[in-house]
C-alpha cells in the first residue's frame, strides 16, 4: 500500500537508475546469447523471429481467416524489430498504454481472446503471442526469483492489500536438492490473456499475494490511468483509512471507511475489495487492541511533556504493536498504513512523528 520505490527506498537511495539496471538485467535473462553473440534458440528474440512463420502458413489460415492472418503479420512485423521488442518488455508504468493502443490499431480483441460463459479463451493468435511471451519459463526461472529478491520481496506483503505475505523460501529435496519457491503471485496488471505481448513486460509484473490476484482480480482489465500501478502511484497518499469517530470518544469501533483524499479517480480499491475485507479483519490486525492503548493515553497524546516517562514509553508500546514510524516501511509490516491511519486519527498532533 505504498509505492514499490517507496518500498525499495528502505535499501536504496537511486531508486530509477537501480530499476533501470534490474530491467536491463531482465532484458539480458530473457536473452541468452551463443558464444559468437547470437541470441540462442530459447531467446525471446528468437521465439519472436519464429512467428512470421507460423503466422503466415495455411494452417494459421485456415484456422483465423485471411484479413486476420493479414492483421497479425503486420504486428509480427513490427515485433521483429528488436529495438520495439525490447520497449515492451522494459516500457515503465507511464508507457503501457501506448503499447496497448499501438497493438489495438492493428489487432481485433478477437485475434487475441473470446470470452466463454464468463471466462477468457485465448485465439490461435494469442496462444502464439503467449507462447512466444513464455511467461511459465520465466517464473520458473532462478533469475525470476532472485529478481524479487533484489526487489525486497523475500520477506514482504502484498502491495495490493499489505497483509497478504510475500515470501521466498528454500524447499529441501530428497538426495540433497533443494527448489527455491517464492510464496506469492507476480499479477500482470495488464492481464496477459487480453495483453499477451505484455507477458514478460518487467513493470507489467506486480508480486501479490493470491486472494488479490486470483480470486478477486481474476481477469479483470486493469490500466494505469483508472487503477493505481503500485510503481506508478502510492495507495498510502491516495487513500486513508477511517474508524467511526466516535471511538475518540470511547465509543465502540463499528466500521472501516477506505476514503479516496485524491483527484485520481481509481478503481483497485473497489475491484480488490479492500474496504469490505479490512473490515472483515479488524480483530486479526487487533483494531480494539490498539485503540484501547492510544484512547487511554489521550493527555500523552495532546501533551508529551506531561509525562515524559509515559510518553517514552507509549512510543515502545506502539512499536511493540507493530506500528512502522516511516511509511517507506509499510509493506514490510502486516496492516502496516491502515495501523497507521488508525493512530493518526488519535494523533493529531502528530506527537508520534508517524512520517
Amino acid at each position: 500500500m505504498i509505492s514499490i520505490n517507496s518500498h525499495l527506498s528502505t535499501m536504496h537511495t537511486d531508486i530509477p537508475k537501480f530499476l533501470d539496471d534490474i530491467v536491463e538485467e531482465m532484458w539480458a535473462d530473457l536473452n541468452p546469447v551463443n558464444k559468437v553473440g547470437d541470441p540462442i534458440k530459447h531467446a525471446l528474440i528468437s521465439k519472436v523471429g519464429n512467428l512470421k512463420e507460423k503466422v503466415s502458413s495455411q494452417e494459421h489460415m485456415k484456422q483465423v481467416g485471411g484479413d486476420a492472418q493479414a492483421r497479425h503479420l503486420e504486428y509480427v512485423q513490427l515485433l521483429e524489430d528488436s529495438t520495439y521488442l525490447k520497449h515492451i518488455i522494459t516500457a515503465r508504468p507511464t508507457q503501457l498504454n501506448s503499447i496497448t493502443v499501438t497493438a489495438q490499431e492493428i489487432l481485433q480483441e478477437d485475434d487475441l481472446f473470446v470470452m466463454h460463459r464468463g471466462k477468457a479463451q485465448s485465439r490461435p493468435f494469442g496462444k502464439l503471442l503467449l507462447k512466444a511471451f513464455n511467461y511459465v519459463s520465466y517464473r520458473g526461472s532462478d533469475h525470476c526469483y532472485m529478481r524479487y529478491q533484489k526487489l525486497l520481496f523475500k520477506e514482504a506483503t502484498c502491495p495490493y492489500c499489505n497483509y497478504g505475505t510475500a515470501t521466498i523460501i528454500k524447499v529441501e529435496k530428497p538426495a540433497g536438492a533443494s527448489k527455491i519457491m517464492m510464496l506469492y503471485d507476480i499479477d500482470h496488471f495488464y492481464p496477459k490473456h487480453a495483453f499477451p505481448y505484455l507477458a514478460l513486460s518487467f513493470y507489467n509484473h506486480i508480486p501479490s499475494c493470491k486472494i488479490c490476484n486470483q480470486t478477486l482480480k481474476e481477469g479483470k482489465i486493469f490500466r494505469t490511468n483508472t487503477h493505481i500501478h503500485p510503481y506508478q502511484l502510492c495507495f498510502d497518499s491516495i487513500y486513508r483509512f477511517e474508524a467511526n469517530h466516535s471511538i475518540l470518544k470511547s465509543h465502540p469501533l463499528e466500521k472501516i471507511n477506505l476514503v479516496n483524499v485524491s483527484s485520481f479517480q481509481d478503481q483497485l480499491a473497489s475491484n480488490l475489495c479492500l474496504e469490505d475485507r479490512y473490515n472483515c479483519s479488524t480483530k486479526l490486525a487487533r483494531t480494539e487492541d490498539l485503540i484501547d492503548i492510544l484512547s487511554k493515553r489521550l493527555h500523552l497524546l495532546d501533551d508529551p511533556t506531561c509525562a515524559p516517562a509515559e510518553f517514552k514509553a507509549l512510543i515502545e508500546l506502539i512499536k511493540a504493536f507493530g506500528v512502522v514510524q516511516k511509511k517507506e516501511r509499510i509493506l514490510s509490516s502486516p496492516y502496516g498504513k491502515y495501523n497507521r491511519d488508525i493512530v493518526k486519527m488519535f494523533d493529531v498532533k502528530n506527537v508520534l512523528n508517524i512520517s
